[in-house]
């Protein structure tokens, strides 16, 4: 469903389909470092840098996806209305 749209707005904003297709590829890598982390949790129980990068990772995650949604909730209102 997501491609729909993206085309969609790419008639009204040039090159917005590849720019949201990085970024949701950004967030998938995201999500593959959170995994990563969460296994080396469970393998090293005592240490805490996994712990410390997951954090890091997870926040990341959260502020990016939010400003994304934003910007395509900002876009998609504006070109639709």
């Amino acid at each position: 469903m997501w491609q729909v749209i993206f085309l969609a707005l790419d008639t009204c904003i040039k090159n917005v389909a590849r720019t949201y297709s990085l970024e949701h590829e950004s967030i998938h890598d995201l999500f593959g470092t959170i995994f990563h982390w969460l296994d080396r949790l469970e393998e090293n129980k005592s240490g805490l840098e996994p712990f410390q990068e997951l954090v890091v990772c997870i926040g990341t995650m959260q502020s990016s996806i939010c400003q994304h949604m934003l910007k395509e909730e900002e876009q998609v209102t504006i070109c639709f209305s």
